[in-house]
């Protein structure tokens, strides 16, 4: 089950809007062509039509719930404990996903990079914690004769200290959020 680039959209509904953020107005991205921008909702509905497709989500959930709460589950589940839990068709679609989305992240990234001249590729955030990402991301990088650096896996992670450090000042300001407060992924910091 192979999942393509082309479920992998850019982001031109962008085009022409206003940047949300001062940092995206100011920053270098800002000037970029609109097909070095990422947008994973393609693919997250084609995995989504492909679980529904082949019934993987009854099974997933009962296998995921005895593996972490179960009277036999381990106190600290390790990733072989997860894989024990699957069956080849799951760990199929995980291993496409994932193969998919490092081979459009290593496509813009590197075709940004070359259209910038740039010597030098630095990858963060939690993304940067995945082993075949750095993998590939070091193999095509040695290829085109750049530099690639990671943080320290314990560096590497998602957006949670941003967030934090956003939510600190309205802390103390005792700016708190309405109790009907829902996520909204395309909220701008500071709104």
């Amino acid at each position: 089950m192979p999942f393509a680039f082309s479920q992998i959209k850019t982001k031109l509904h962008l085009a022409g809007k206003p940047p949300r953020t001062k940092a995206a107005a100011t920053a270098p991205i800002a000037d970029l062509d609109p097909h070095f921008l990422f947008s994973f909702s393609g693919i997250k509905t084609a995995v989504l039509r492909y679980v529904e497709l082949h019934n993987l989500r009854p099974e997933a959930e009962s296998r995921r719930d005895a593996l972490f709460t179960g009277p036999d589950a381990p106190a600290r589940p390790t990733v072989e404990d997860a894989l024990a839990h699957c069956d080849q068709l799951t760990l199929d679609l995980i291993a496409s996903f994932q193969h998919a989305v490092v081979g459009d992240l290593m496509k813009k990234t590197f075709a940004a990079a070359e259209s910038l001249g740039a010597t030098r590729i630095l990858v963060t955030g939690g993304v940067a914690a995945n082993r075949e990402l750095r993998l590939r991301f070091n193999a095509e990088a040695g290829r085109r004769n750049l530099r690639v650096s990671f943080p320290t896996l314990s560096l590497s992670t998602d957006n949670a200290a941003m967030i934090a450090a956003a939510a600190w000042p309205r802390l103390q300001a005792g700016h708190f959020a309405p109790e009907d407060l829902s996520a909204d992924p395309s909220l701008a910091l500071g709104r």
